[in-house]
């Protein structure tokens, strides 16, 4: 099992001390996010289906239109300012909003038993060997 070392820094958001884990000798950062994003996945598609989510055994659409809609209330957050969020406020509105985002996507790719965490490290490999603006004028 991959246990990295724990250090401590400080947000410059907020001054309050962050967790920072880096990769212990052996395991390279991408391992290690891997390694643990599908542990926070495996437990937020538990948490999900305790609380009841899965009951009535959603389907693909209507779950990437939930992930959709924690997007858009992002964005509305950004339109308001990014007041502190309501539910979490020592996080604005819009990075708690892409939290949710996240964690719904957890919970599909759970659902689902997709491996999101190596999929997002293998597209960051290919995005890294695009040409600039990907070849687009934008």
């Amino acid at each position: 099992m991959i246990q990295p070392d724990q250090t401590t820094e400080t947000s410059s958001h907020s001054g309050e001390p962050l967790r920072m884990f880096h990769p212990p000798y052996g395991h390279t950062d991408e391992e290690c996010f891997v390694y643990y994003f599908n542990k926070l996945q495996a437990k937020a598609h538990l948490n999900a289906k305790d609380k009841g989510f899965w009951d009535d055994n959603r389907s693909d659409g209507e779950s990437i239109a939930l992930i959709h809609s924690e997007v858009s209330e992002s964005l509305e957050g950004l339109r308001n300012g990014n007041p502190p969020d309501d539910k979490v406020p020592q996080h604005g509105n819009a990075e708690t909003e892409l939290g949710d985002a996240v964690i719904r996507i957890m919970d599909l790719a759970g659902k689902k038993g997709w491996n999101v965490a190596q999929a997002m490290i293998d597209k960051m490999i290919f995005n890294a060997a695009r040409p600039y603006k990907h070849g687009r004028k934008f």
